[in-house]
Order: C-alpha cells, then structure tokens, then sequence
C-alpha cells in the first residue's frame, strides 16, 4: 500500500541591506516577521556572525579559520554540533565542501543555488534571489529540525561568497 504523505516545508527570507553598519541583517518567514537576527563583527579578527532567534537567544556563530592553507569556515549551532565549510583545490572554479551534521550539498554553492543532503535524503534548498536589492535568499527547508543549521550555514556560505570575492578584487588591483 503506498501512502501519499505530503512534506510540509518552512520557507525563511534572508535580505541583507546594501549598507549596513556592522553587518546587521534579518532573517524572516513568510510573513515578514523576523525569525532570526544576525550581527557582524566590526573590529574582531578573525571576523564573526553571531545569530540569534527573535527571543535574542543566541543560536550559532560563524567565523573564519585564520591560519588555513586554503579558506575555511567554522560553523557553530547551539545543540546541533559544528560544521566547517572548507574550499577544495579546483582550476576552473570556486568549490567547496561541507563537513559535519552529516549533511552534503548538491548544485552550485557560489551561485547559491543548491540542495542540502542528509542521509540521502532532501532536507532543504536554497536559492539566491536574483531580482532584488542586497543579496536576498530564499531557504526552503523540508527538515524542521535542521531550520537553525540550515540559517547558520546560509550566513556562512554567503559570508563564503563575500570573502571570495573580496579575494578575487584584491587579486585582480
């Protein structure tokens, strides 16, 4: 007998401002109502986003590993363990890999545009606005258990992109 269960998936929009003071922004559901806040380190090396829930409690923390052949990203997230983000030797282009929680990515990172594995299975994707200004993402997750995983590594891998860039400018002067 096949039983057709249907997945009920939360989906939560990250918008950062083109100018911000401290790298504040909001992460919301479908409502518009904050979910999440996220602030930026001003001054602090190595620099840091620290991210709380919309009661202020702080959820998890993203930095970047100072002393590191190539770029890497620690992924902090209360009760659920860390997670790194390390960038992979590769000629053609940017690629990078998870590491931790078990989970995997499927799609293109640099483009934001990806899927999120754990076990085999389908736990989220997220996608990068195009039409919009500020970075704006879009964060299905299917797993509601992974929602707060699933924003740090959001935070983190736009952060990922940031940096990327910014090394990729600084090459090119």
């Amino acid at each position: 007998m096949f039983l057709n269960r249907r997945t009920i998936m939360t989906t939560l929009y990250m918008k950062q401002k083109l100018i911000s003071i401290g790298e504040k922004f909001t992460i919301t559901d479908e409502q518009g109502k904050a979910k999440y806040y996220v602030e930026g380190s001003l001054v602090k090396v190595p620099k840091t986003f620290t991210i709380y829930n919309n009661k202020k409690k702080k959820i998890g923390k993203v930095s970047k590993q100072l002393v590191s052949i190539l770029p890497k990203f620690h992924v902090m997230v209360e009760g659920q363990g860390s997670m790194t983000i390390e960038k992979q030797i590769s000629i053609i282009k940017s690629n990078y890999k998870i590491k931790g929680n078990g989970l995997s990515i499927k799609g293109n990172l640099l483009d934001m545009n990806f899927s999120l594995i754990k076990n085999g299975r389908k736990v989220g994707a997220i996608s990068k606005k195009w039409i919009s200004i500020g970075d704006s993402y879009e964060i299905n997750i299917v797993d509601p258990s992974l929602e707060e995983v699933m924003v740090a590594l959001v935070v983190a891998i736009d952060y990922v992109k940031a940096s990327n860039a910014k090394n990729n400018q600084t090459e090119n002067n």
